[in-house]
């Protein structure tokens, strides 16, 4: 429910115009969505890496992380930017930058079984139950 009060408020209630559609898509909202988002992502696999004890491969752990501080490095560029001049009014850096922290928490999160849709035990991509004998010639 936290992250609805982000779009009802500014969308639903202050103005129904165009302009003000555009204008809730400020610099202060994107950044109020964005930064719980890049933090509970970050929180996420930081827990996840250290849960496992053992990286299966520590080179692509290693890029990853320095491409993750590269890209929230320039998403706080952006957003500082984007809310320079005014921080009510819509910036399209701002918007880059919330793109970017959309992009992330989906490449991230590709991984999570939380977020993959089941498959039936009966379906033609496989369930846990298979005789592999069965598939043998």
């Amino acid at each position: 429910m936290g992250t609805f009060g982000i779009w009802v408020k500014p969308v639903l209630i202050d103005d129904l115009t165009l302009e003000g559609f555009v204008n809730s898509f400020n610099t202060l909202n994107l950044l109020a969505f964005s930064l719980p988002l890049l933090v509970t992502v970050v929180f996420d696999k930081v827990v996840t890496i250290t849960a496992q004890g053992k990286v299966d491969d520590p080179p692509l752990v290693i890029w990853s992380s320095i491409l993750a501080l590269i890209a929230v490095f320039i998403i706080g560029v952006l957003f500082t930017l984007g809310g320079k001049n005014n921080l009510d009014k819509y910036s399209v850096c701002s918007f880059i930058a919330w793109l970017l922290v959309l992009y992330i928490w989906v490449v991230f999160n590709v991984d999570n079984p939380n977020y993959q849709k089941k498959a039936p035990e009966n379906a033609a991509s496989g369930g846990t139950h298979v005789n592999y004998e069965d598939l043998e010639d």
